[in-house]
Order: C-alpha cells, then sequence, then structure tokens
C-alpha cells in the first residue's frame, strides 16, 4: 500500500518536459495525464482508465533508472542542444550517457558544472536546471552571459558535442506540497531558474495547493527569460499563481510594469502578511538578494526581508 501511495504521489512529475494544452486540459490528475508519458500515448485516457499497473510502472520506472550525476563525483556531459532565447541568453541541452537515466535531483537542488576556461585552473558554478528532474536523457540549463563571468561565457559559447563536467545534486531548500499556505517568490535575472522548477513541481501536482505571488526583476524587456513559459503557465493555474509583477531598470515607453530598482514599498505591496503559512524566497545577484533580504550573517543565515 505504501508503495502505491508514493506511486501516486510521483505520478504529477512524471510528465513531458514541454508543457502544452492537453497536459493542463480537464481536472485534476485526469488532465495531467494527458501528452506522453513513460513512452506510451495517453491523449485518449481518463484518470478512471489509467489504472494502477501503468501507474507503478511508471513509477517504478522513474526510481528504477539510473542516476545520471552523483553529489561527490565529477560526470562528463556532451551538449546535445542549443537554443537562443534572448540576446545573450541560451538554453542547454546536456545528454546523458545512458538515455535511460534521471539527474537525480530534487526540487530546489541545483548542479555545479566544472569548466577548464582559457586553459586555467578549472572554474566551478552552481546552475539549477529547468528541466523536470525526472526527464530521461537528459538536463536542461538556462544560462545568461554575464560580463566577467568566465563559467557563463565558456557554456554559451560551446558548441553541439562540447562537454563539461557535472556534480549534484546539491539540495537548497526542501519541498513538499503544504509547506506554505503562500510563497512570494522575488527573482532577479537568470534567479528565476530555482522558481520555475518550484512552480513546475507545484503545477504538476493536483495535492498541491499554495498560491503564488512572483515578482521578477530585470534590467530591460529583452531580459525577461522565460516570459513565455511564465505566463502560460499562469494561464493554466490561475489559481496557483496569482500575479506575476515585472520590474525593469529600463523600461520601455509605455510600459505598465514597476520600473527602476524594486523599492522596499514596492515590495511591501506584494508581500503576505508576516503570519505562519506565508513563505519568501529570493534568488538573484547578489546585489539585489542584500536588498530585499539584508546582508548575510556569519552563519550564512540570511536577514530578515524588506
Amino acid at each position: 500500500r505504501d508503495t502505491l501511495h508514493k506511486a501516486t504521489a510521483w505520478m504529477p512529475q512524471l510528465l513531458p518536459q514541454e508543457l502544452t494544452a492537453a497536459h493542463f486540459a480537464g481536472f485534476g490528475l485526469a488532465g495531467l495525464l494527458c501528452g506522453t508519458l513513460a513512452g506510451a500515448k495517453l491523449s485518449d485516457w481518463t484518470f478512471e482508465n489509467f489504472g494502477w499497473k501503468a501507474r507503478m510502472a511508471a513509477y517504478e520506472r522513474f526510481v528504477d533508472a539510473p542516476r545520471a550525476l552523483a553529489p561527490k563525483e565529477w560526470r562528463e556531459l556532451k551538449l546535445a542542444k542549443k537554443v537562443q532565447v534572448s540576446p545573450d541568453s541560451y538554453k542547454l541541452t546536456f545528454a546523458f550517457p545512458d538515455e535511460n537515466a534521471v539527474s537525480g535531483l530534487e526540487t530546489a537542488s541545483c548542479v555545479v558544472v566544472r569548466a577548464a576556461v582559457g586553459g586555467g585552473k578549472p572554474i566551478v558554478r552552481p546552475y539549477t536546471p529547468v528541466s523536470l528532474h525526472t526527464s530521461h536523457g537528459g538536463l536542461e540549463l538556462l544560462v545568461k552571459r554575464y560580463d566577467g563571468g568566465k563559467v557563463s561565457k565558456h557554456l554559451c559559447d560551446m558548441a553541439v558535442g562540447d562537454s563539461v563536467e557535472f556534480k549534484g545534486p546539491i539540495n537548497k531548500l526542501k519541498y513538499k506540497a503544504g509547506d506554505a499556505q503562500r510563497i512570494t517568490m522575488v527573482a532577479g535575472g537568470t534567479g528565476i531558474t530555482p522558481m520555475w522548477q518550484m512552480l513546475l513541481h507545484m503545477a504538476l501536482n493536483p495535492l498541491d495547493k499554495t498560491k503564488v505571488n512572483l515578482v521578477f526583476c530585470n534590467v530591460t524587456k529583452d531580459d525577461i527569460l522565460m516570459r513565455k513559459e511564465l505566463e502560460d503557465l499562469k494561464a493554466r493555474r490561475p489559481h496557483m499563481i496569482l500575479d506575476i509583477h515585472y520590474v525593469l531598470d529600463k523600461p520601455p515607453p509605455g510600459w505598465t510594469g514597476g520600473k527602476g530598482y524594486l523599492t522596499k514599498e514596492e515590495l511591501a505591496g506584494k508581500l503576505p502578511a508576516p503570519e505562519e503559512g506565508n513563505m519568501v524566497l529570493v534568488c538573484g545577484p547578489d546585489a539585489m538578494v542584500a536588498a530585499v533580504a539584508g546582508p548575510k550573517a556569519k552563519d550564512k543565515s540570511q536577514g530578515e526581508v524588506g
């Protein structure tokens, strides 16, 4: 019985990476099962005729899949696909040697990438995959080329077939449905990647009733990464994502969102009351995190928001 319960709990995560209308048709788990799951075409299925055997098979396929990454061992992965998503950002797909393998990551965890830049000493940087951690065969990174960012430049300059080393998972925040009633996410730049990882996990779990507000800060309109994906997810899960507030340092004419640096007053208008059941997550450039959440203490604990 415990195994069957686990299979049911994992079902929302065993879904395709591409979110289409079919995945969100209908209600609850029945709608989430539209699409391709574990290699079976389920577009004509409903929850009632999706039996325990099929559910168990999908669950066991994930559980039994080899893990492509290890937290204490560097493993080389090849770049299989490269897509430019903004003037200075790319979505990079790295293939696992075993197409049946999964990353082994959990929600709100990251990987670290090691690259020998310019023939010098290898440099290590953390990245949060934007693909489902239950996806077989590879993982996706969203990488923005930053001035002075040696690893980000190296990754953005990679050609298909080139390799870098990965290690992980590195768990940052243990999250499960019910941990909070309402979450306010404050993201800057590529700080959207861990937020997206959590949003996707929550959206694909019909048992998760958490409400989310997102404040997303960027320099220009072109810098807003994953905007289409975020808006699509909000449209399909309006009961979950209550609001997305974009803030731009350099807004274009006619911009109706936030303008300039995120202020305490502007943020206060988006934050829930400081009471039990409410959570605030902040991720972005160090200066933004310090401005929003204050400097970290000696024990690395974060200051109060605001």
